[in-house]
């Protein structure tokens, strides 16, 4: 799909408003490290509880997009 756009309400399709509401939460928290938007593939690092989590949401077959993060919820397929 070449016309991907990030957008909040791509977000909220994928992982729906209570998964959107905890990431600004961690984001204003100061928990996102780093994020990277590369050939429609967005991925950072997230430090939260003493853990390191390497999210990666490859958006290129949106709107089924591949997830995949260290953390417990990543690893069960959740955005």
């Amino acid at each position: 799909m070449s016309g991907v756009e990030l957008s909040r309400d791509l977000l909220v399709d994928l992982g729906g408003w209570d998964v959107l509401k905890e990431a600004k939460t961690l984001l204003e928290r100061g928990c996102v490290k780093e994020v990277f938007w590369q050939d429609k593939v967005i991925s950072g690092i997230v430090e939260t509880g003493g853990r390191v989590c390497r999210p990666r949401l490859d958006l290129a077959a949106a709107p089924f997009a591949e997830n995949r993060c260290s953390c417990a919820y990543g690893r069960n397929g959740m955005v």
